[in-house]
């Protein structure tokens, strides 16, 4: 009986001294949540320098580390958000016309000033009419060989002069100047361009 109290005895403070660090541990980490780590905290009660105390500061250590990761992540991305808006609107807001279409001749985005400047009404409803624009817009698919060989010297073919037909069949002069944009294998993805 003695021996089995001294093994209760013995197992009782085991637990207990190991047992209740691993369980506040463990808690700890079932409440960390990206979101809030700010509030989360790992202290072992126990007395002196064991080796639950150095748990405690590598936890805690962790977390910390987590927590400038995650202020350096959302930095990055405000960073990015602020970028992407100024592009965004000098995109947008640019007194040239500017324009992205495919190598078949589809017309995948072009900007208010594009769309102003041949009578349409937004980006979309130009878009959607994407055969019209892009037969009388672009003067390089009137003589695709040339353009081509073009580009292949140059990479982009710059300051040609023509006449544009606006939505209401109406002429206008202007000029136009387009690059191609390709892939990291070479392959040709799109032109873009502009037209003022």
């Amino acid at each position: 009986i003695k021996t089995f109290a001294l093994w209760f005895i013995v197992l009782f403070l085991g637990l207990r001294i190991i047992g209740r660090p691993l369980r506040q541990m463990t808690e700890a980490a079932e409440k960390m949540d990206f979101d809030n780590l700010e509030s989360v905290k790992f202290k072992v009660k126990t007395s002196g320098r064991n080796e639950f105390k150095i748990l405690e500061q590598a936890f805690n250590t962790m977390v910390g580390n987590l927590l400038a990761s995650k202020k350096n992540r959302e930095q990055a991305e405000q960073a990015i958000r602020e970028s992407e808006k100024k592009y965004r609107d000098m995109f947008d807001n640019a007194i040239e016309g500017i324009f992205q279409i495919t190598p078949d001749a589809r017309l995948i985005s072009a900007n208010k000033s594009f769309v102003r400047i041949f009578g349409y009404e937004s980006p979309a409803t130009l878009i959607s009419e994407e055969t019209v624009i892009a037969e009388q817009c672009f003067s390089f698919l009137e003589n695709q060989e040339n353009f081509r060989r073009m580009i292949q010297e140059r990479g982009y073919v710059s300051g040609i002069e023509k006449q544009f037909r606006r939505k209401d069949g109406s002429l206008f002069w202007g000029t136009e100047s387009v690059r191609a944009v390709y892939d990291s294998n070479d392959l040709l993805l799109y032109y873009e361009g502009t037209i003022m």
